[in-house]
């Protein structure tokens, strides 16, 4: 599949400027029983381990924001899948994300759902692209893990509840997770955030 071929891609090419650093895939049941075949085609098999993603009942967006959490307060880092590495990773001291996409206050379907949630007065309100995450040098892992889900409730609520337009609901679905998450971490620490890439390409 074009995952699987993906995966492979996104991996060597990461090993390729980081070759110190093991990976674990987080397979879905219809592409676990390729395991075999994956490991086959990676340049440092013994560097990888696999797992399948825990709950598939569950939105994918879901599952993605619970795989990132796990990791807090360490030097592990998420990427997607379909990410081509050029060169090797930053040393980031502070949490980083991807990319710093938009403003959410500066368009009508997000700054409507920022009035239900509970931020602080004056706190950014960026979306940042979860393709890669490492959030590291935490102080309050906990309060992130439950604000990032509170928020992701609130969100997907929102978009059952039709509280935003017919045509913002598809995005907002395939967004869920990514401003769930940037706005936690924002809640707690403002904008004292890196980013992998200035802008996109």
């Amino acid at each position: 599949s074009e995952y699987v071929k993906a995966t492979i891609k996104c991996l060597n090419s990461f090993w390729e400027f980081n070759p110190e650093y093991s990976a674990r895939l987080w397979l879905d049941a219809e592409i676990w029983p390729l395991r075999k075949y994956i490991t086959s085609k990676l340049d440092r098999p013994t560097q990888a381990e696999f797992s399948e993603i825990p709950d598939i009942t569950k939105e994918w967006q879901w599952n993605k924001l619970l795989i990132i959490l796990e990791h807090l307060g360490t030097e592990d880092i998420f990427s997607d899948a379909d990410i081509i590495w050029n060169g090797p990773l930053p040393l980031f001291q502070k949490p980083a994300f991807f990319l710093k996409e938009f403003d959410l206050m500066l368009r009508a379907a997000t700054r409507h759902l920022l009035g239900f949630l509970p931020l602080k007065g004056h706190q950014p309100t960026f979306m940042f692209n979860v393709s890669f995450v490492q959030l590291k040098n935490l102080s309050r892992e906990e309060t992130l893990i439950k604000l990032s889900k509170d928020f992701y409730k609130v969100v997907r609520s929102c978009i059952a509840d039709e509280v935003i337009g017919y045509d913002d609901i598809a995005p907002m679905k395939r967004m869920s997770e990514q401003i769930a998450l940037s706005l936690a971490v924002q809640n707690l620490l403002g904008d004292d955030i890196d980013v992998l890439k200035s802008q996109d390409s």
